[in-house]
């Protein structure tokens, strides 16, 4: 999607997501969720790329050196230098292929993402059982913005941190372990 595209949306959420969510606080806590899952969606999109884009290359230039080798091997001795050269450099490109980003490296970096994804989806969808004006649900929806941050971080944590304690009567519900 164009930058000006989501500029022009996240706008509108800003100017009508008090009116859609009840108040301020949920729509941080939206659109934070809606920031988590594009990103998730474009390391989805980056692995899938590099992937293609890795075995092209490799083919591309596996293919090209044999066929070039090949036309080296039956042309007069001048003109084989030149084909022979043209095979040894296409053999790099397809040597090259290796050293291109891992599709790993992106699943990876998901996977944790997707671990503070869920716990800050957890959270948000319980945020209703409190009363608006609770410093629980304060501290809850600050907790959730949280976890919908470090989804976006370049190498998000493996590990999460615990909800924090509430400071009224509210006995906090802790997430079961993953």
């Amino acid at each position: 999607m164009p930058h000006a595209m989501k500029a022009i949306l996240l706008a509108g959420c800003l100017c009508f997501s008090p009116l859609a969510f009840g108040s301020e606080q949920d729509a941080g806590v939206h659109d934070a969720r809606r920031e988590c899952a594009a990103h998730m969606a474009d390391l989805r999109m980056s692995a899938q790329t590099w992937r293609w884009v890795s075995i092209f290359v490799a083919v591309l230039g596996g293919v090209t050196a044999s066929l070039t080798g090949l036309k080296a091997g039956l042309s007069e001795p001048e003109v084989g230098r030149k084909w022979g050269y043209a095979a040894l450099v296409s053999g790099a490109i397809a040597a090259a292929s290796p050293l291109l980003p891992k599709t790993e490296e992106f699943r990876d970096k998901l996977a944790a993402s997707d671990r503070h994804y869920v716990v800050g989806l957890k959270v948000e969808r319980q945020l209703d059982v409190f009363d608006s004006e609770s410093p629980y649900r304060t501290n809850s929806a600050n907790y959730a913005i949280a976890r919908f941050t470090d989804c976006l971080a370049d190498s998000p944590a493996d590990s999460i941190p615990d909800l924090p304690k509430s400071t009224d009567e509210v006995e906090v519900q802790r997430l079961p372990p993953e």
